[in-house]
Order: structure tokens, then sequence, then C-alpha cells
């Protein structure tokens, strides 16, 4: 019991260290909703933004058979399931994430998914996964000046938002619907735009706006 016990511990100390990562991520925004669900999709800790954003969310979405977790969430942890059992093709360092986004009457719902470390060895009740919820169209009139101030397109802004999510480009274009180039192409413009030449610079930019 040593051994689990320790791995747990590993496990609370990675999930703090992940929810303090991700915390310093949108420490300027409102504080994302973090649910944690183990491999069979039932929720073993919920935080009260996720609470409220999965109450939006089920409003229009189809939930899954427990009745709390929107479809989405889960095929998200099925998406993360596979990736790690395909994980020999994968690098060993690539961050085991999936993206999806969900419309709702208040506007966009950004989910994040990862797989905490040591998942894969583990059966399905003993997966642990980290779902970030975060409401991604709250800021409107501060939003609106900074896409004003910047002169950036619609898209240009929508994706800029994104961006500030940490997400890949690949992430960017499944979550907008749109091709990889497409979003480079969208980046190199906000890059002028703004005048900024790296992806944490435009981040920087539009959290100091």
């Amino acid at each position: 019991s040593t051994m689990s016990n320790q791995s747990s511990m590993q496990m609370s100390e990675q999930v703090q260290s992940a929810t303090l990562d991700l915390r310093s991520i949108v420490a300027s925004r409102k504080s994302p909703g973090i649910v944690i669900l183990n491999g069979l999709g039932e929720v073993m800790h919920l935080n009260e933004a996720a609470w409220t954003l999965l109450s939006l969310i089920r409003q229009q979405a189809p939930v899954s058979n427990n009745g709390l977790v929107p479809e989405a969430m889960m095929d998200l942890c099925h998406e993360l399931d596979s990736k790690i059992l395909g994980r020999d093709s994968v690098s060993p360092h690539a961050r085991l994430e999936a993206t999806s986004l969900m419309t709702t009457v208040d506007g966009g719902v950004l989910l994040r998914a990862l797989a905490l470390d040591g998942t894969k060895d583990l059966p399905s009740q003993g997966r642990r996964f980290l779902i970030m919820l975060e409401q991604i169209s709250e800021r409107e009139s501060m939003n609106a000046a900074g896409q004003e101030r910047f002169g950036l397109t619609n898209r240009e802004w929508e994706v800029a938002r994104i961006l500030t999510q940490g997400l890949t480009n690949k992430e960017i274009g499944n979550a907008l619907g749109i091709t990889e180039p497409t979003v480079k192409a969208h980046i190199k413009h906000i890059m002028e735009k703004m005048k900024c030449t790296t992806r944490t610079a435009i981040v920087a930019r539009l959290a100091g706006s």
C-alpha cells in the first residue's frame, strides 16, 4: 500500500502543480471551472465555476449516462485514452491534451482535457482526467476595446483570444473549424498589427490591454 499511497501523493502533487500552472495562466480572468473525472466518467472533483458552466452546457448539449457530464466531455476523455494507448507513436513528452469548443446561450465554453501522469498504466476507474471549462465571451466590453485598439478583424480577434488559452495552432483550428495554415496566416497578421514577434508577446499585450 506504500506504493499506492506514494502514487496518490504524487498524483495529488501533480494535480496541484497542474492546477497552479493553469491558475497562473488564467489569473487575469475569472477562475476556470475544474472537473476531475476518472476513466469511467465519474466525477471525482468539481469546483463551483465548473458546476455553473456545466449547468449552462447541459441545457443544450446531450449528457452522458450519469446525467452530469456532457457527452462532449466524455469524448475528450476517450480521445485522450486513445492517445494514451497509442502513446508509442506520440513523442513521450507530448502534452496529452484534447480540446473542444461548446456553444451555450451565454457564449462559448472552451473545454480542455488533460490526462494526469501515470494514467496510462491504470485501470479505467483509476485514471484521472483534469478538465478545465472556460467561458470565452464574458469580457466583451474589454475585448471590444482591445480588438479596436489593435485593429483586428473578428476572426483574428477570436484566434488571438483562443491563443491566450495556450492552445496549439492545430487546436485553435479545431476549435474554430479552420485549417492550420489559416490559423498561421491569422497569427502572422495579428503579430503584424500588434507589433509582436512571438505568441507569448501577443498574450502579454492582450493581458495588458
